[in-house]
């Protein structure tokens, strides 16, 4: 199933889960995707919305807490691995007194924290964007009585099941199946570092790659460069990718590919 209201994963096991997830879902049809949320391109009505709110929750990030950028910064230099090299620079200034493979070793300590601040940093300010937007709204489709009408709800009440509009300005509030797509790029720097665009349009997905990689999944904080879309939500709040990787920034690490070289 694409809904589940976990509360509690194995901080070891729960950043390739959340992966693995995503990846199950990009690789379904839209029919099969709608018809696991119980819900049609028209969206939900307003009692199917508040049995959802009762049964998974407010769209809301507010019990994550807030750290400034010297705690990030600190937390980057702290990883086994940069801690390897630090200690190997150590070593090799003071007992070999080899100044230039020292200065070397010291400054790949120094480049792969950084590229692990600017990760976790970027995620912690795109889920700052979300809690801040609390009370904005978020455009959403609902069956009316003369087809399908388009409202405006509060974002935290955005649920799985919602089919969401998205367009150029827009952050993404909850993580997108999409269903229709038009020119659509999206800013995902603070998930994979790149600054370039990614551009997202729809059909089946089923590569192994990163969550923000996927071609139809657009994930809550991410924001529309250009171009326009409409997708169904499968995850918010704490249960949305953003979610669950923010809360594993200081208990999983995650590899960047500078550390796998």
């Amino acid at each position: 199933m694409i809904l589940n209201n976990e509360k509690k994963l194995n901080p070891t096991t729960k950043t390739a889960g959340v992966e693995q997830e995503f990846q199950k879902i990009a690789g379904k049809e839209a029919s099969s995707v709608l018809q696991e949320l119980g819900c049609t391109t028209n969206g939900i009505s307003d009692e199917e919305r508040e049995e959802r709110l009762e049964k998974y929750g407010y769209n809301d990030l507010s019990a994550m807490q807030k750290h400034g950028v010297f705690y990030f910064l600190f937390h980057s230099f702290t990883d086994a691995f940069i801690i390897v090299l630090l200690v190997l620079a150590i070593v090799t200034f003071v007992v070999e007194r080899d100044i230039l493979s020292g200065v070397i070793i010291l400054a790949l300590a120094c480049m792969s924290a950084v590229i692990r601040f600017t990760q976790d940093y970027g995620s912690y300010l795109d889920m700052q964007k979300l809690k801040d937007m609390e009370h904005d709204t978020v455009r959403i489709r609902i069956p009316g009585k003369d087809g399908t009408e388009i409202r405006e709800v509060p974002v935290e009440e955005v649920v799985p099941g919602d089919i969401q509009l998205i367009g150029s300005g827009d952050i993404v509030c909850g993580d997108l199946y999409l269903l229709e797509s038009r020119d659509l790029f999206l800013s995902v720097s603070a998930f994979t570092g790149e600054s370039i665009p990614v551009e997202k349009y729809t059909g089946v997905d089923q590569r192994i790659v990163n969550a923000a990689e996927l071609n139809n999944i657009c994930l809550g904080g991410s924001t529309v460069n250009s171009g326009t879309g409409v997708g169904i939500v499968v995850r918010t709040g704490k249960n949305s990718y953003l979610g669950k990787i923010s809360s594993t920034i200081h208990t999983q690490k995650k590899e960047t590919d500078f550390d796998k070289s």
